[in-house]
């Protein structure tokens, strides 16, 4: 009896003690001055790499293996608490486990990952000033993108593009100053499961992984990799990703990087501008090249979004709202951004 009490006073007071250890950590990312990009320079990027270094021993995508799981682990909790509530202190043990469960996930992301939402923001480490763009300035930034997203002759595979990828990474961390952080292994692998709960791609903490929905084209799966591989370099927030995952493409010199970057970034720019300038949005996805439209429009079938005249929809996910002033601040600080007639003849 003595030994029943003390363990369920360990475990409570291990509950607590991770609780609150969570909650002055999360608190410090926000409220210490540095404290955020100090812990996400150094601690971080060390957790990640051995939490994802472990899980990469696995041949299989342990995120579409959990993704699967999820109907038989819902069924498994419900029929563990019915048979619980039918057993002295069952509700207790019960309660317990879930509750460390929880805990065991909010510690892995919160000293993981949690500390990217409170860095100082990527524009400013940019030395950007953004601002909500017009309609010409996202007429000549998607201008500026269908300049670029001109394809090559022939898609590569993932062994060409990786590394050429890690390489654009390196490059961009370098030229900006970041802290160079431990390569996360990019385990990258493309799951029909995903399509199931609508999602495009996902970094998986504890894992490591990139899985991207195998119903995407080509140069989506790849600036969608690029995207969620910014994820396992530390950077939390939505529109930060997408900007790093579009540095390195464009740093990485790999001319499949860079066309799929300016088609990633298109998908981005053109909801934005049909919602701003529907006019100008008609122009801009009139001369759209072929290749870059159909891989648009392929992804507009899969996910029923619109980013083309020919197709209705909704304009994009709130949480990218602010990628279009970021991009915009950026390429009008290289002084990239032309009229529209400034097209090359070679990207109508």
């Amino acid at each position: 009896m003595l030994s029943v009490r003390f363990r369920k006073k360990s475990a409570v007071w291990g509950l607590l003690f991770t609780s609150l250890f969570l909650f002055l950590l999360f608190c410090a990312f926000g409220e210490v001055p540095g404290f955020a990009d100090a812990y996400a320079a150094v601690a971080a990027p060390r957790v990640r790499s051995v939490l994802s270094g472990f899980f990469s021993l696995f041949p299989f995508s342990l995120t579409a293996l959990a993704l699967l799981s999820l109907p038989m682990l819902f069924l498994f909790l419900l029929v563990r608490g019915m048979r619980a509530l039918s057993r002295p202190g069952g509700l207790w043990r019960y309660t317990a486990g879930i509750l460390s469960a929880v805990l065991a996930f909010l510690f892995v992301f919160v000293t993981a990952f949690a500390a990217g939402y409170r860095t100082t923001p990527l524009g400013k480490k940019l030395l950007l000033s953004p601002r909500t763009p017009d309609g010409e300035t996202l007429a000549r930034c998607t201008a500026y993108l269908s300049a670029m997203a001109v394809p090559p002759d022939q898609t590569p595979g993932n062994e060409e593009w990786l590394p050429a990828l890690q390489k654009g990474f390196s490059k961009v961390f370098a030229l900006y100053g970041f802290p160079e952080q431990t390569a996360p292994p990019l385990k990258i692998s493309r799951s029909g499961v995903l399509s199931f709960f609508g999602i495009l791609g996902l970094y998986t903490l504890p894992f490591g992984e990139v899985t991207v929905n195998g119903a995407y084209p080509d140069a989506l799966f790849c600036f969608t990799a690029a995207h969620e591989t910014a994820h396992g370099y530390g950077f939390a927030r939505e529109e930060e990703a997408d900007l790093m995952a579009f540095l390195a493409c464009e740093a990485s010199e790999n001319a499949y990087l860079c066309y799929a970057a300016a088609v990633g970034m298109l998908g981005r720019i053109l909801p934005v501008l049909r919602d701003t300038d529907p006019a100008a949005w008609q122009d801009m996805a009139g001369i759209l090249p072929e290749k870059a439209r159909a891989e648009l429009s392929d992804a507009n079938r899969a996910y029923s979004e619109s980013v083309l005249p020919a197709s209705a929809g909704e304009s994009g996910e709130d949480e990218y709202r602010s990628l279009p002033a970021l991009l915009c601040a950026y390429l009008s600080g290289r002084g990239l951004l032309r009229p529209p007639t400034d097209i090359p003849s070679s990207a109508r």
